[in-house]
């Protein structure tokens, strides 16, 4: 359902937020790259936290910017999953854009929320995600 239509759910729509600026950002890339602000080598990294009272799902998208670029559709870009997992040991499951996308449109409200419990779970997620960009 489109945030127009006034049929879906305030969670629907924040998920529908998500993906667009997700989708916007990853556009931006070109023109970014054009100016010198980013290089083709950077890995580009998004992380999706969802959490109320404790953090119920956590996923990542990652992917060179090259590889972006090179995707006629942005849908279609894969991660180098298997390099990141075996080098990294990596605990949080990574996807490719299709799947994080899919997954964002997935989440459901689920009640209070407690924004320190994001805040820590980010930190402890942090070196596995500096590895990640290493890999």
């Amino acid at each position: 359902p489109s945030m127009s239509a006034g049929r879906s759910s305030v969670r629907e729509q924040f998920n529908e937020m998500e993906i667009m600026r997700i989708r916007r950002r990853l556009q931006s890339l070109k023109p970014l790259v054009d100016a010198g602000v980013v290089r083709p080598t950077d890995v580009w990294m998004d992380v999706f936290v969802s959490f109320t009272h404790v953090v119920s799902k956590k996923f990542v998208f990652v992917a060179t910017v090259a590889d972006i670029l090179a995707a006629k559709d942005l849908t279609a870009v894969d991660p180098p999953a298997s390099k990141i997992a075996r080098q990294a040991r990596n605990p949080i499951p990574v996807l490719s854009l299709s799947e994080y996308l899919n997954s964002i449109s997935r989440i459901t409200a689920g009640g209070g929320t407690c924004f320190r419990v994001a805040f820590e779970e980010a930190e402890a997620m942090y070196p596995a995600l500096l590895q990640m960009g290493a890999a």
